[in-house]
Formats: structure tokens, sequence, C-alpha cells
């Protein structure tokens, strides 16, 4: 097993090392400091959704870590039905991609962000309405479903309202 393994990583890393860049990229590209990273938060489009996300990505950071043992020790779930409720968000993501995609393509990313950020409000305290499996499906199947549009209109704003010439500096910063 550990030969086939071995081979294997052999094999990858010899495609790997085959593989150029294209072209050398543009040299207009700049690097942003982190006083002109948080300068960006008072000034334009791009500041205020990285501020959205830090707030918002803040707020979840918090509150998340109370999740799993409320799970466990209030709602004496087992590790099987733990697993269901997971996998259940990240099915449902799946399942609404195409759907979103129509969406922004509709309505606009902005727009599609704002029902997000509307629907992500209420999620946790509909675990507060019921312990009921059977409610709390759907509400991961919600959950699934409106971290899949925030996700997907972050992305796309991110692209659209950073200048290319600082993008990638700007990402990297905003991506630890």
């Amino acid at each position: 097993l550990f030969l086939v393994a071995a081979g294997c990583r052999f094999i990858s890393a010899t495609l790997l090392a085959g593989q150029h860049e294209p072209q050398k990229p543009n040299d207009d590209h700049r690097l942003v400091s982190w006083p002109q990273f948080v300068a960006r938060f008072r000034h334009g489009h791009d500041g205020r959704l990285l501020a959205y996300m830090l707030a918002t990505q803040l707020a979840v950071q918090i509150s998340g870590p109370y999740f799993t043992p409320f799970m466990f020790e209030k709602l004496h779930f087992s590790y099987a039905t733990y697993l269901l409720l997971i996998a259940t968000s990240y099915v449902s993501r799946m399942m609404v991609l195409p759907w979103l995609g129509e969406w922004v393509r509709a309505a606009g990313a902005r727009r599609v962000l704002w029902f997000a950020g509307l629907g992500i409000v209420p999620l946790s305290a509909m675990w507060l309405v019921s312990g009921d499996l059977g409610w709390l499906i759907i509400v991961q199947l919600l959950a699934g479903a409106v971290w899949a549009a925030y996700e997907l209109a972050t992305f796309l704003l991110l692209f659209e309202t950073i200048p290319e010439k600082v993008g990638t500096s700007v990402l990297k910063l905003s991506n630890p």
C-alpha cells in the first residue's frame, strides 16, 4: 500500500514539475500595505464589502463553537445524527448553486448578497424552535442555501469591486 502511495506521489510530482506558466504575469500589479488595506475600509465599494465580510465572519466565529456542544449536550445527538446535520448543509449548498448562478445573472450579486445577509440572521435562532431532527434538517437545508448564496455573492463581488491591479494583494491580506 505504501509503495503504491509513493509511486502515485512520484507520478504527481513529475507531472507538476512539467507544468509551466503560459506567460509572465503583468508587472502593473502593486502590493497593498496593511495601512493601505485598513484605509480601504473607509473608502469605496471594496472596503465596505470587506468590512461586511469581516463583521459576518466575526459573528460566525464567535457563535459557531457553541453549536457542537449544544447538539451533543442539550439535544443528546449521536455522532451519526451530528454528521447527518452537517452533511445536509453541504448537500444543500451543492444543490442550490446552479439555481443561484441563474439568480445572480438575473438579479445581480449585490441583491443576492443582501437577501443572503437577511437569511443568515435568523438561522441560529431557528435551532431554538425545536430539537426535532426533521425540523433541524429543514433548518440545515435552508442554512446551506443561504450560505451558498452568501459565499457566491461575496466571491463575485470581490472580483467586481476590487481593482485588478491590487486584487491579489487585497485578497491575500483579507484571507491570511
